[in-house]
């Protein structure tokens, strides 16, 4: 019963196969053309299932068939030619006043137009089965360069022969080197046709089915020529391509011929400057497509560098290659190290160079998530190589410097204040880049972030490039940013602060906290030498007790019993001169040459641990007269402070030298006024009653119990004390 049913569903196809046929056959002789395209086009529906349904399908279709199909395909053509479709020359813009009227703007009679819709109408619905449709091959590109409709391949098949002519063989045109002539000629092919192709298809073409809209499918055609040609330039097609465009009905021949044009997966044989022009001139066609609102999932040049690993492989290397060895170039330049604004010129150079390398990937917006995480890998790769270059040329790395960084006034003060900030200004860029769109799609994109934070990939890691290990950086970029963290990484205590300040969110975290890592150690080695240097300038200073407890010229003498006022200091102690000279000198030459953040960030600590210093060492280790202590007060307060102030809008100086003025203040009150607050500070009662003179006196740091320590270095006149 099956085979019965089987054989009168053959002969019920063959009856309307024959019925179909005879009615084509009738309306050509009747000079009914629109009847017979509609005959045929049903002749094609049933001839399809019939050819489906035999096992093994025949190796070529009816020869009636073929006649009929060639028949109206010249048609067609013959129409188009009538047309003068596709334009290869920018024709008048008719269709600029509107298409109310069709009149003398069209250049196309009604006759003619009817014909054209009923042609394409009857040839877009032929569907041709396997072995003579290629839609059924892999999905690989030259199965999307077939995807095209008939009518469309007989559109595009003139333009195919002179892209063929021109960009092949031995013809002037045919330049690799020069592939901004086959891209222009594209777009301009593009462009001159785009205005009766939108109008064809919204005005005339409003009720067919289009897999996709005709202007696409026109400009998916003309970039599957780009396609082939970019495929040879680089060596992996095995031959030059054969024309697509033309309707071939020969069967498994017609698919052995494509697949015989296919890629040999070969080497890449072009030289580095062609392939970087070649990507150059990609990337501008990509945006130019953009903005011809071209469907992003249709076929695109980009596709052959980012779908292929060969090919993305190789790009990558080279774009890596060459921004490494740029990087040399830029740090090697005789003015890398002028300063604009505190910034070194090299640090511009090096933010153009890596920008530039974010705009590789931000061009690469469709289906592209890894080919954008490993450019931004080359990024990390970059800024991080340009970290350890700046690490290398520190003072007190370098083989040549025996000083160390005590002579903060010499070439020293320039060079390892110039590479801090460049340190810093690359902190900022990446804190102004974590707000590029960019940058923010990369962090947001869970495939990308993955890819990121993915310390090794298989897929990358089957083709090695291994002809240069500072090229292929990028591909260990993340093991060795971590490895950078962890070597770096502040003490317990210290990263509580460090965590506390505001961090750079997104891709750039890692490396933005690196680099903070590298500029707190680089500015506590400097703080450490240069508070080392003012420590051994101040030994005299803090040793001679005898200038502390001395009695001045006009106090009177203890034994005659008639204290008088002690007359004020004349100047500077003499013993202080050194270190206050130093000092100065230290801060006017940072805060010429330091970016200001860096400045403060340097001398907050070191005049922190001068301030100890000088309260542990110097007024709890020694004795003060009344006269010693004005001393000490016009040492600190008149001198010391004074030599502070033109740094007051970046440094609190009250809160940094908070101890030392209080111990000033107490020192120099008067000895009754002293007396009381000693008497008050030794009660059991350390309430508001006591803190309050304190606080009326202006102690803002010591407790009562570092005031009764102050207090007790006074030495009384009368010996109350």
């Amino acid at each position: 019963m099956k085979s019965l049913h089987t054989s009168l569903k053959v002969a019920e196809r063959e009856e309307l196969i024959s019925r179909y046929r005879s009615e084509v056959d009738a309306a050509l002789v009747l000079g009914a053309f629109e009847m017979a395209l509609s005959s045929f086009s049903n002749l094609s529906i049933h001839l399809g299932t019939h050819i489906s349904s035999i096992h093994p399908p025949p190796a070529t279709l009816p020869t009636f068939y073929r006649k009929m199909l060639d028949f109206f395909c010249r048609k067609f053509q013959e129409t188009l030619q009538r047309m003068d479709i596709p334009r290869t020359k920018p024709a008048s813009n008719w269709l600029e006043d509107g298409i109310g009227r069709l009149g003398d703007r069209c250049p196309w009679d009604e006759e003619t137009l009817r014909a054209f819709c009923c042609q394409y109408k009857a040839l877009n619905s032929i569907k041709l089965p396997y072995p003579f449709c290629l839609e059924t091959l892999a999905d690989t590109d030259a199965a999307k360069r077939a995807r095209l409709s008939i009518p469309m391949r007989l559109i595009l098949e003139p333009l195919e022969k002179r892209f063929l002519f021109n960009f092949y063989g031995t013809q002037l045109t045919n330049k690799p080197e020069k592939p901004e002539w086959y891209f222009t000629e594209v777009l301009t092919w593009i462009t001159i046709n785009d205005q009766w192709l939108t109008w064809m298809q919204d005005e005339q073409l409003k009720d067919v089915e289009f897999s996709s809209t005709l202007r696409v499918e026109f400009m998916q055609g003309l970039i599957s020529f780009v396609v082939d040609k970019i495929s040879y330039d680089l060596g992996l097609l095995s031959s030059p391509p054969k024309p697509r465009c033309a309707v071939r009905l020969q069967g498994e021949e017609a698919v052995q011929e494509l697949i015989d044009t296919g890629t040999k997966n070969q080497l890449l044989t072009s030289p580095p400057a062609f392939f970087g022009h070649l990507a150059d001139e990609m990337l501008a066609f990509e945006s130019r497509l953009d903005g011809l609102y071209y469907h992003p999932n249709a076929l695109r040049p980009a596709d052959l560098f980012t779908h292929r690993i060969d090919v993305l492989q190789h790009w990558l290397f080279l774009e890596s290659e060459a921004a490494h060895n740029k990087v040399k170039e830029l740090l090697a330049k005789p003015y890398a190290w002028n300063m604009d604004n505190k910034v070194p010129q090299c640090v511009g150079d090096f933010v153009a160079l890596v920008y530039a390398i974010s705009r590789r990937g931000a061009q690469l917006q469709h289906n592209a998530a890894k080919p954008r995480a490993y450019f931004f890998k080359i990024q990390l790769d970059l800024i991080f190589t340009f970290l350890e270059a700046l690490t290398r040329l520190l003072p007190w790395n370098s083989s040549s410097t025996s000083r160390g960084t005590r002579d903060l006034a010499g070439d020293e003060l320039v060079g390892w204040t110039s590479i801090v900030n460049a340190m810093h200004a690359m902190v900022e860029t990446m804190q102004d880049w974590t707000n590029d769109q960019y940058f923010v799609e990369l962090w947001e994109d869970q495939e990308s972030r993955s890819l990121l934070s993915c310390s090794w990939d298989p897929w990358i890691e089957d083709e090695m490039e291994t002809r240069n290990e500072a090229a292929s950086g990028w591909k260990t970029i993340s093991q060795r940013l971590n490895s950078a963290l962890e070597e770096t990484a502040p003490p317990r205590e210290a990263k509580l602060i460090a965590d506390s300040r505001i961090q750079c969110p997104g891709v750039f975290s890692k490396m933005s906290e690196l680099y903070r890592q590298k500029i707190d150690q680089c500015l506590q080695k400097v703080s450490q030498s240069v508070f080392a240097h003012l420590q051994k300038l101040a030994q005299d200073y803090l040793s001679d007790g005898q200038h502390w407890s001395q009695v001045s010229g006009g106090e009177g003498s203890r034994e005659s019993g008639s204290p008088a006022s002690p007359f004020p200091p004349s100047g500077l102690s003499g013993q202080a001169t050194e270190l206050f000279v130093q000092l100065s000198h230290n801060l006017f030459a940072t805060s010429k040459y330091l970016h200001s953040r860096l400045f403060v960030r340097l001398w907050r600590p070191t005049l922190q641990q001068l301030n100890q210093f000088l309260y542990k060492n110097l007024i709890l280790r020694n004795r003060f007269t009344q006269a010693g202590a004005n001393q000490l007060k016009y040492d600190l307060e008149h001198c010391l402070h004074a030599l502070l102030v033109p740094y007051s809008t970046l440094l609190p100086i009250d809160d940094l030298l908070a101890e030392c003025l209080d111990a000033c203040r107490l020192l120099t009150l008067p000895p009754g006024s002293l007396c009381l607050l000693k008497q008050a500070l030794r009660g059991e009662d350390l309430t508001a009653s006591v803190l309050g003179p304190l606080v009326e006196l202006g102690i803002r740091r010591l407790t009562p119990e570092d005031a009764l320590d102050v207090i007790s270095r006074y030495i009384s006149p009368s010996g109350a004390f």
